[in-house]
């Protein structure tokens, strides 16, 4: 594989043959654009190449490399075009590369006529929603790990593979313009029964005062023996944002003081070895062990005085604690946000998407794409956030007050129509299916359910999105397998989720698995993609009151 090493100086050995390099491709290319190679220079210390890739209605694509032999250096620039293209732009682009041309390291030119310069691990900035200046331009970007694949994308563009993504994409474009067409005058039908369901597996009272009295007797005197008694001990997570339900974990941040961080023998992750050890000897804790990794060390444990929970102990997590705070402003402004959040953690949990092999991402980053969705509803504002001490004192006293206020919120039935909690559900399904959420400078490529052109729906391969082709930053979800199985659950849910709205037939959409080739699947939601057949709109005559995810579940066979 191709590895760019050190930045070439300003004497490179090509500079005073670009002039002539340009003048050759003019008077070298034929009258009509094809599959053409021409070598522009080559000696002992290095080689330089122009070349174009021209497959009829599907792609054309330039590509000049160049290369230092006795370095061991390659640079390469690439622009794509989906469209017929004129031998005047492919000599034009060609041009503008050659005379831009800035050997950096790791670097690469693609599009915007020669005017970006990619690096490898920038990728991840490119994609969804870049504003192309150059009319022509197909590319959004590449990396160098991906490279040879875009040498075969126009032999994807024939097989059997692009054909069947293709109809499952249209497929999946005719169910969004189906639900579009529907009317959602629905809004409160789900929200009773559901409400009664999110309380039924919401954390009590009781439960919260069950932690308070295990942080104070268990982890305090531990952690301030070993991290001195100016240390804090904070909550975060979905408990200490009201999110979580019946079997969510409990997490924990030991906060430093300042005394500790001053002391330059004090060592955080050997502090808490020490933690983890003295909390062995507790005869209420078992299955006591520490995960180290490179962000930061944990340590699980479980106590049979909060049965059926697992708990966990990090250090200084101060954007949990951080994320802690936002939430507790979200929902002094957006009632629904608690509720809806243990919506979405019911949804995860039914549909195993947090669980073993289809374990996609964490509950925090959904969370995140929750808020984010309730902003762009402008149901709140972060300019309304207020700013805190992170190093302040977990109060259980508010804790436990703000889960008496959010129960006595969601069995109001004056309040119920206010909530709008199926509605709300209904719209941060959407979003993933027809959107593309950005977090942490990450793209996610959610416009790949219902609402683009891509033709391959995994991670790290070859797709194209709206911008054109280009190859998918993995994030979070890297595996090939999790990510099919999360677009099929996200399709099947958000159906059954707009059924139940507007009390429509959930059969008057069928769904079936078929393999990449096009033929019969054998219902197997790890391995294969759905395709949507829509019939007539039917309206429900099972009369059902209560929403549940049971007819997802099945297509999952998860019953």
């Amino acid at each position: 594989m191709v590895e760019l090493k050190k930045e070439i100086n300003g004497c490179c050995i090509f500079t005073d043959k670009i002039e002539s390099f340009c003048e050759k491709i003019e008077k070298s290319y034929p009258e009509t654009v094809g599959n053409f190679t021409l070598e522009l220079f080559k000696d002992d210390k290095a080689m330089a190449v122009f070349e174009t890739n021209y497959k009829e209605n599907a792609l054309t694509i330039l590509k000049i490399y160049f290369e230092l032999s006795n370095e061991g250096k390659h640079f390469y620039s690439y622009e794509m075009w989906k469209e017929a293209v004129e031998r005047k732009i492919i000599i034009e682009t060609a041009t503008t590369f050659l005379k831009k041309q800035k050997f950096s390291e790791r670097s690469l030119y693609v599009g915007r006529n020669g005017n970006e310069i990619l690096k490898e691990y920038d990728i991840h900035r490119l994609p969804y929603g870049s504003k192309n200046t150059n009319k022509y331009m197909a590319v959004c970007g590449t990396s160098f790990v991906n490279l040879e694949k875009l040498e075969d994308i126009n032999e994807h563009l024939t097989s059997k593979k692009y054909v069947t993504m293709k109809s499952i994409l249209e497929s999946r474009k005719k169910l969004k313009d189906t639900m579009n067409k529907l009317n959602y005058k629905h809004f409160s039908l789900l929200n009773k029964e559901t409400l009664n369901e999110i309380n039924k597996n919401s954390i009590s009272e009781n439960e919260y005062k069950l932690f308070e009295t295990f942080e104070n007797k268990v982890l305090t005197g531990i952690v301030n023996d070993v991290f001195g008694k100016y240390s804090k001990i904070a909550m975060v997570g979905s408990m200490a944002n009201h999110t979580a339900i019946k079997g969510s974990t409990l997490d924990y941040t030991i906060l430093t003081s300042i005394e500790m961080k001053k002391d330059k023998k004090f060592n955080k992750d050997e502090a808490l070895e020490k933690v983890c050890e003295l909390l062995k000897n507790e005869k209420t804790l078992s299955d006591v062990k520490i995960e180290k990794s490179s962000k930061f060390s944990l340590i699980h444990m479980k106590s049979s005085n909060i049965p059926n929970v697992d708990i966990t102990l990090s250090v200084d997590n101060l954007l949990g604690v951080e994320f802690t705070q936002v939430c507790e402003s979200a929902q002094k402004q957006c009632h629904s946000f608690a509720p809806l959040g243990r919506l979405l953690r019911l949804w995860l949990k039914e549909l195993s998407l947090n669980t073993g092999e289809t374990k996609v991402w964490g509950t925090y980053f959904f969370d995140l794409l929750l808020l984010r969705l309730l902003e762009k509803r402008r149901l709140i504002s972060y300019n309304m956030m207020k700013t805190f001490d992170a190093y302040r004192i977990h109060n259980y006293q508010q804790l436990i007050k703000r889960c008496q206020n959010i129960c006595k919120l969601i069995s109001n039935e004056k309040e119920i129509d206010e909530l709008m909690i199926g509605s709300y559900f209904m719209m941060f399904l959407l979003e993933y299916g027809i959107h593309f959420p950005q977090h942490h400078g990450m793209t996610f490529p959610f416009s790949t359910v219902l609402d683009s052109h891509t033709i391959d729906l995994s991670h790290g391969k070859l797709c194209f999105v709206k911008g054109g082709f280009t190859v998918l930053h993995s994030a979070y979800i890297g595996d090939v397998k999790k990510y099919r199985y999360f677009v099929n659950a996200l399709i099947t849910t958000l159906w059954e989720v707009v059924a139940y709205l507007t009390n429509t037939a959930y059969s008057s959409v069928k769904f079936k698995y078929v393999k990449e080739d096009g033929t019969d699947g054998e219902n197997n939601p790890l391995e294969e993609y759905l395709i949507v057949d829509i019939g007539e709109m039917k309206e429900n005559e099972e009369n059902n009151k209560i929403f549940t995810f049971d007819n997802a579940k099945k297509i999952m066979n998860k019953i």
